[in-house]
């Protein structure tokens, strides 16, 4: 079985040997730079499934890097792993597949590589590729900060297998990982999956769904063909 090689750049030294340590426990062979110049000199000469990347650094910021590896190694994931993810441009998450704080639980990082390079395999489609329905079904949204875990109602503006947007009352963070319960057909048919906060407007949220599987794609595209018609 081959393993999967997760490049890992950021300034700050002991943050990168404790992303070593967690990425090659969950089975990873991890590579790390202290700067954007270093990563790409990395991925010049070596095989690399994923890149970890920290948006403030001194040479390069999280967003130049992510730029030159869609430009050069455009089907290699980019996660973007920073302490400031409230506060980024919206450009940067243009070069991204995902955002996720620093602060979050380390299976976030883990679950969201896994995703993505499972999406790198012959077949599956990319989220972004896949049309969106215009739907409306009932959302209920579990977040979990620390110790407290809270749960709110919504509804989705639009859905398809590979996320929704939905309209929530509370705002979530950009790169926050939880848990959705989206009721596809009231009182019937629930469909609970992990997803990721990709960008937020207001009220309105856009998630990207982890970790589902091909029985729960096709039923999501049949609810948003019969709701669509």
């Amino acid at each position: 079985m081959h393993t999967r090689t997760v490049l890992c750049i950021d300034d700050d030294n002991d943050l990168l040997a404790m992303s070593r340590t967690y990425l090659e426990a969950a089975g990873y062979r991890v590579l790390t730079a202290l700067s954007g110049t270093d990563g790409l000199a990395i991925m010049a000469n070596e095989a690399v499934d994923a890149v970890v990347v920290d948006y403030h650094m001194p040479d390069m910021d999280g967003e130049a890097v992510a730029r030159e590896l869609r430009q050069h190694f455009p089907a290699v994931p980019v996660v973007l792993f920073t302490g400031d993810i409230e506060n980024l441009p919206s450009s940067v998450l243009e070069h991204v597949d995902l955002s996720i704080a620093k602060g979050a639980p380390t299976k976030n990082l883990v679950t969201a590589l896994a995703q993505l390079m499972r999406g790198t395999q012959a077949g599956w489609p990319k989220p972004r590729s896949l049309r969106r329905f215009n739907v409306a079904v009932p959302i209920l949204v579990k977040v979990q900060r620390g110790a407290a875990s809270e749960t709110f109602p919504g509804k989705s503006v639009n859905l398809s297998e590979g996320g929704t947007g939905a309209a929530f009352e509370r705002e979530l963070r950009v790169g926050e990982v939880v848990s959705l319960n989206l009721d596809l057909s009231p009182g019937r048919v629930y469909l609970k999956v992990p997803a990721q906060v990709r960008h937020s407007s207001g009220q309105v949220h856009g998630f990207e769904f982890l970790q589902t599987t091909p029985a729960q794609r096709k039923l999501v595209r049949m609810v948003c063909e019969t709701l669509a018609s």
